[in-house]
């Protein structure tokens, strides 16, 4: 879902098809309401962004004191070095997303 924000994706559709049961569904509930949580970030202009084998980021920005980035590691089997500047974290583990102010 954040991988693809970070490459320009303007919505998120979660479907379901009849053959599954609701409780299908709604173990998604936790993860709309992380995404909810940080909608304000995800609006923010974006002034960078980057995709490299399986890290992928974006810088976004509220004004000229405070940037977020939104990072993610796609890799189902590696934790990855992100290395990034003006980021104090410096590894991302398996599917690991990490959003947060620089």
């Amino acid at each position: 879902m954040y991988t693809s924000i970070i490459h320009g994706a303007t919505g998120i559709l979660f479907w379901n098809d009849r053959s599954n049961t609701p409780e299908v569904f709604n173990a998604l509930e936790p993860v709309v309401k992380e995404l909810h949580k940080n909608l304000d970030i995800v609006y923010l202009n974006t002034s960078y962004w980057k995709s490299k084998n399986d890290l992928h980021y974006m810088i976004k920005v509220k004004d000229k004191k405070h940037s977020y980035i939104i990072a993610t590691n796609t890799s189902m089997t590696e934790t990855i070095d992100i290395n990034i500047p003006n980021v104090s974290k410096k590894l991302l583990k398996q599917l690991e997303v990490y959003i947060f102010p620089i």
